[in-house]
């Protein structure tokens, strides 16, 4: 499994798993954001595909948790900001416009 397919797969049963829990594990659930988070952080060198994903399922979550925990929703849209500024020191710079502009364009549909 590559590093792109489990943050995919982490956006894809958060809701699941959500379900399954009740909503009670409050720490559990920004854990699970934060590992999202820190992987797309760590993974600015590498392909975008892995950076994309992330916050796509960041997105995927904002939208679930808008109607469910606000606060949570507001935790996932911080983990995207600090992607975008994990990538802003990268030396390229077309890195950055893509970032931003997934970041924007997946904001925009929430």
């Amino acid at each position: 499994m590559t590093v792109r397919n489990a943050i995919i797969l982490l956006g894809s049963y958060y809701e699941e798993l959500n379900n399954k829990t009740k909503n009670q594990d409050e720490r559990f659930f920004r854990i699970y954001i934060a590992i999202i988070v820190k992987i797309a952080c760590l993974a600015n060198d590498s392909p975008i595909s892995i950076t994309r994903e992330a916050i796509i399922s960041l997105k995927k979550i904002i939208t679930y948790e808008l109607s469910n925990n606000i606060n949570r929703a507001i935790y996932a849209l911080k983990g995207i900001e600090k992607i975008v500024l994990a990538n802003i020191n990268t030396k390229n710079k077309s890195r950055i416009k893509i970032i931003v502009s997934y970041a924007l364009k997946n904001l925009s549909k929430v």
